[in-house]
């Protein structure tokens, strides 16, 4: 895979819509407080 800023991309292998449905609200709301700062910056350049 190619670099992207450094990293590998790791392709996901699996059913997403399974693991969007069964692992992602098992997840602590605290997993995502990443995202509201980066959707900000983006609505902010754009």
């Amino acid at each position: 895979m190619e670099d992207c800023n450094g990293y590998k991309e790791i392709p996901f292998k699996g059913n997403k819509v399974k693991f969007a449905e069964n692992i992602i609200p098992t997840l602590d709301s605290s997993c995502f407080e990443v995202f509201p700062p980066i959707f900000d910056f983006i609505q902010a350049h754009c």
